[in-house]
């Protein structure tokens, strides 16, 4: 029989791991941890089942700069890299014009850059994210990184990634589509609520536009924009017969001062 302080202690104790997870839920999701160690002047990092590890990383975005070409390869890292820049994917770009930034900065004391990072850095490490969170919890997306190492499909791959990352911090059970079967058209994937076992279809739709993000032709004007073919990519996304309910994720890819004419 615990007395009242040992029954406090312990109370105490588990108060405090659940208020630590809730915390962590608060910040980073539903996901799994990041698994992490030093040995041997080398940092270890486990994404899945596979382990990577360098010499040269000393924080979790060392990492993630580094791991995008880990998963797209040197080959079309050096084949993008010797393309003219207006004809390279966006991940390059922003990759450069990242380490354009860091170079700006100036180190502290433990040789680390302390920075709130810029445009082009804020979308290389939220794109190695979303790219870290599908993968380390072991989905298999094969054909949408594929797309993403395509210049044209790479806005509307990167925002499908994003959509499925988002997801997976909120908890759900994902289900992948198989695009390799064409009798029917297909949602970019399933989601089931654990807690209400309910099941729905998700689409992701971005709205192009000219000169931006890999698609062809001049950058129009903040001023001179349209919103236009909302509807259309609604409409699309409504027409695939699906059994499920369906959530759309719609990217308007308008800067903020222009949201409200949406």
């Amino acid at each position: 029989v615990l007395n009242k302080e040992e029954a406090f202690q312990i109370l105490s104790f588990f108060n405090k791991i659940k208020k630590e997870k809730l915390e962590k839920e608060r910040k980073f999701g539903k996901v799994k941890s990041i698994i992490h160690t030093n040995h041997k002047n080398k940092k270890f990092l486990a994404v899945g089942n596979t382990l990577y590890f360098s010499e040269k990383w000393k924080t979790f975005p060392d990492f993630l700069f580094e791991f995008v070409w880990r998963i797209f390869g040197k080959e079309w890292y050096d084949t993008e890299s010797a393309k003219n820049i207006n004809a390279q994917n966006e991940i390059l770009k922003w990759f450069n014009k990242s380490l354009e930034f860091s170079e700006t900065q100036i180190p502290n004391e433990d040789s680390l850059i302390v920075a709130n990072p810029n445009g082009f850095t804020s979308a290389y490490i939220l794109f190695a994210y979303d790219l870290f969170t599908v993968l380390n919890n072991n989905f298999n997306i094969d054909p949408l990184i594929k797309r993403l190492k395509d210049k044209i499909q790479f806005q509307g791959a990167r925002y499908e990634l994003f959509c499925l990352a988002a997801c997976i911090r909120g908890g759900f059970k994902i289900t992948l589509e198989n695009e390799k079967d064409p009798s029917s058209k297909h949602v970019e994937f399933k989601i089931t609520d654990p807690d209400t076992n309910l099941t729905f279809s998700v689409e992701a739709k971005s709205k192009h536009r000219s000169g931006m993000l890999g698609q062809p032709g001049d950058i129009i004007p903040d001023e001179k924009i349209r919103v236009g073919k909302i509807t259309q990519l609604i409409n699309n996304a409504v027409s695939k017969d699906e059994k499920h309910p369906l959530i759309i994720f719609l990217e308007f890819n308008l800067p903020p001062p222009y949201a409200d004419f949406v």
